[in-house]
């Protein structure tokens, strides 16, 4: 009997230990306060007098980014145009609606740890608002093999957790290595905050330590680290899916950003009330810039004045500006845009369905009567007509839950039909949203030549909201070396 009951002592204490690990909102706010407290106390003034003229095309989060720190610094010297293609704002940050509901077809979550982004929602009042999951209640998750749930998680917490450990047991060592990950990546905030900068994205990993991560596919990384099978399989694929599009087949960076987003870092998911475009709008929109909607940029063209370079933009609209500088803020590799130098465009940009769905599951398509997860991972599997399935928001109009459904195909009505019991309304938006992001040798530069940036450089090792940001901040940084060089020449 008293082996028994220190057995079950020892047993309370390690779902103490899993809570623990999972759960540490404070810890990140706590930090986002020091953030707030540290930030931009370096010598950013240029003398007076000082006046460029900084073209910067696309309008998505990293552009924005770049226009929200600049501001920021030096905002009396610097005259900003911000061209975008489209009639409105936010790249691939985009909101509709659905039954009266409301949905985030591009980028969707924030993590507390995005400090860049928060720094812009808190700058600009808007309000973080918790995720919506529908209006069902039940199971948290499901993983699925497109024949059965592997495992299907308990309504209860202490259970679930329970669940979780008995079946993929290496979680409190992987929450280790993520939360160990994201104390590296948090060094490039108090480097930026204090005017550093990189030139390309192998000298950002390698300055924090990360450029190994980069360099490894997460298969391999993860079983050197000991993590067990079923955890890489089931667990951390079904994550990379639902926020890639891909398999653990990408770099192990990649994961551990996307887990510490899952929550194995502690911390907390939000949103921006109202839509996370709000963030981009708010900059661009708000701020005092010259904001082009509906010109596309198709040609850039350099030319040298006074032995200094300068930038000559040809838009769709007939019309010829000069610049002092430009920030490229949209990926190369999905435009014709003409550059003055050479820079390889050979990135495969993954094709991605997000398919949002007012109506009721059908339990039986996924092998079961009833009790049907509000989340569904997938694991590998090329026959899985979708990535994942999730309830994301609620349709008041109809009284029903919108689900979201990510494929790497438009899912035809037919099949939506099986998945679906009740269908009221389906709307689907097509993104090429995400880099193949497996390891890679070669990346293009953030500083492309004298007084040319390429925010877009990021993409290449994993993809989210705040990297963009991180990258819009650091092109605002090379920007002021760029600036302070040209004055001491």
């Amino acid at each position: 009997m008293k082996k028994l009951l220190v057995g079950f002592f020892l047993f309370l204490i390690l779902i103490v230990g899993i809570r623990f690990f999972f759960f540490q909102e404070e810890e990140a706010t706590d930090r986002f306060a020091e953030y707030l407290a540290s930030k931009d106390k370096y010598d950013r003034s240029l003398p007076q007098g000082i006046s460029v003229k900084i073209a910067v095309v696309g309008s998505g989060i990293s552009s924005a980014s770049t226009v929200f720190f600049l501001n920021n610094t030096i905002k009396d010297h610097v005259k900003i145009t911000v061209y975008e293609k489209n009639k409105t704002v936010g790249g691939r940050m985009k909101i509709d609606s659905l039954g009266g509901g409301h949905l985030e077809q591009g980028g969707t979550l924030l993590h507390s740890s995005n400090y860049f982004l928060r720094d812009i929602i808190q700058h600009y009042n808007l309000e973080e608002i918790e995720p919506h999951r529908g209006k069902q209640k039940g199971s948290p998750l499901g993983i699925w093999d497109g024949e059965k749930f592997r495992i299907q998680l308990s309504a209860n917490s202490t259970i679930a957790d329970l669940q979780l450990l008995w079946r993929y047991q290496s979680l409190p060592a992987l929450s280790k290595i993520v939360k160990s990950t994201l104390v590296e990546w948090e060094q490039l905030y108090p480097f930026l905050n204090n005017g550093g900068a990189f030139d390309t994205p192998e000298d950002f990993y390698k300055k924090l330590g990360l450029y190994e991560l980069t360099q490894v596919d997460s298969y391999t990384y993860f079983e050197e680290q000991g993590i067990s099978k079923p955890t890489v399989e089931e667990f951390i694929n079904g994550i990379s899916r639902v926020n890639y599009a891909q398999d653990a087949k990408v770099n192990a960076l990649t994961n551990l950003i996307s887990l510490a987003g899952g929550g194995l870092a502690g911390g907390y998911l939000a949103s921006v009330k109202g839509g996370n475009d709000q963030m981009a709008k708010k900059v661009l929109e708000e701020s005092s810039i010259n904001l082009r909607l509906n010109h596309e940029v198709l040609d850039i063209r350099e030319f040298l004045e006074e032995d200094r370079p300068q930038y000559l933009i040809a838009d769709s609209q007939g019309k010829t500006d000069t610049f002092d500088i430009v920030v490229i803020a949209c990926p190369l590799d999905l435009t014709t845009m003409n550059i003055p130098i050479q820079v390889k465009r050979d990135r495969h940009y993954m094709d991605n369905y997000a398919t949002f769905v007012a109506g009721k599951v059908n339990p039986s398509y996924f092998g079961i009567e009833e009790g049907m997860p509000n989340y569904v991972f997938t694991v590998e599997n090329k026959s899985l007509p979708f990535y994942s399935l999730a309830a994301v928001s609620y349709a008041p109009d109809w009284d029903l839950s919108i689900y979201k459904l990510f494929s790497p195909k438009e899912l035809p009505k037919s099949l939506l039909d099986s998945i679906f019991i009740e269908r009221k309304g389906t709307k689907t938006q097509y993104w090429k949203a995400y880099t193949r992001l497996e390891p890679m040798k070669e990346w293009p530069p953030f500083k492309l030549a004298d007084g040319l940036f390429y925010t877009n450089a990021m993409e290449s090792s994993f993809s989210s909201m705040e990297g963009q940001a991180v990258a819009g901040k650091n092109v605002a940084n090379l920007i002021i070396q760029y600036l302070k060089k040209r004055i001491e020449e």
